[in-house]
This record gives C-alpha cells, structure tokens and sequence, in this order.
C-alpha cells in the first residue's frame, strides 16, 4: 500500500517509478498475450495457451537450474 499512496500523494521516489514500470508491464503482457492467442476467457482456453505451458516450465526450470550456488 506504501507504494500506491506515494503515487496518489504525487511524492517521488524509485517506489513510484518500480510501481508505474509493473503496471506498464502488465498491460502490454495482457496485451500480447491476447493478441497471441495465449490468454484464456470464459469460453474456454485460447488456441495457444496449452502449448505456451511447456516453454515456460522449461524457461522457469532453466532459469533456476543456472541460477543456483554450485555445491562442493
């Protein structure tokens, strides 16, 4: 809540900026992912969105095998 006060009482501070940046985020992954092809609805699961899964585990898993400290 600290972040969403800072942006309503006009203050300046990286808070505000890290706040802006994920809502800009947001919409532009809402937007391509709609676009795309990917994004579910109420009629059911887009006509992607079940083959975009796989490349994402993989990318999360790749991501966490290479970023982790090396045992010895």
């Amino acid at each position: 809540m600290k972040a969403i006060n800072s942006f309503f009482s006009g203050t300046r501070g990286i808070i505000t900026v890290v706040l802006i940046i994920g809502i800009l985020a947001s919409l532009l992954q809402a937007a391509l992912s709609h676009n795309f092809g990917l994004a579910s609805s109420p009629a059911g699961i887009g006509p992607y969105g079940a083959q975009a899964v796989i490349p994402g585990i993989l990318f999360c898993l790749f991501i966490g095998f290479t970023m982790r400290k090396q045992i010895s």
